[in-house]
């Protein structure tokens, strides 16, 4: 009896430890170069300073994929003060766990509609939603007629009067300037978001392009 007993609450304090951490592609590649380069540097300096900026940059691509994408995301959201019972779209092309969360918040004001597929043709109609939040979607699309084929539909389902706001990273912000006010939106603001959105250092940033549609 008293082994069963012993067996019993050696049981009750097993647990199972199941956490799943995605990892993407580009950083990965980088520390792994860098790994590599500082074991055939034979103290050649060049090959060294390379290392460090490999795994450098690594380090600086998944503080920004983890946490900075998240703050400049739920940052954005906050400042587009959304009035009660708004409709607003939320283009994504991937679902992570941080981004989910910024959008269950935007839930309790708004009614939102989630797009994450079709981006050259999508199927609502034209002025649907008086928010229009695109979130790093747009330099993932090949190719360029495609891109700028996106661009133009997240731009129809602005609603007069309402708002677009792009989330980017990359050095072509001008390029998103220009496509908004050709497509009639107004008080086109670029802006570097900083460190929180570098995508391995200051040469791939993120902006954020937003105006309004009159």
């Amino acid at each position: 009896m008293l082994k069963k007993s012993r067996h019993r609450k050696r049981r009750g304090i097993e647990f199972n430890l199941n956490i799943h951490i995605y990892v993407p592609t580009v950083p990965m590649v980088m520390f792994i170069f860098g790994l590599v380069g500082f074991y055939i540097a034979n103290d050649n300096l060049l090959i060294m300073l390379i290392s460090w900026l490999l795994l450098i940059s690594a380090l600086i691509y998944l503080n920004t994929f983890w946490i900075g994408s998240k703050e400049v995301l739920a940052n954005q959201i906050k400042a587009a003060q959304v009035k009660p019972n708004a409709l607003v779209a939320f283009i994504n092309k991937d679902s992570k766990p941080s981004i989910s969360k910024s959008i269950n918040r935007l839930k309790q004001r708004a009614m939102i509609t989630i797009i994450d597929t079709d981006f050259e043709k999508l199927s609502q109609p034209n002025g649907s939603f008086d928010l229009v939040i695109v979130n790093q979607t747009f330099s993932n699309i090949r190719p360029r007629i495609k891109k700028i084929l996106a661009i133009q539909e997240a731009a129809r389902i602005v609603n007069h009067n309402g708002r677009i706001i792009i989330i980017e990273r990359g050095l072509n912000s001008e390029q998103y300037r220009s496509f908004l006010k050709h497509a009639g939106f107004s008080g086109v603001k670029v802006q570097n978001v900083g460190p929180i959105g570098w995508w391995s250092g200051p040469w791939r940033p993120t902006h954020v392009i937003s105006g309004n549609k009159w």
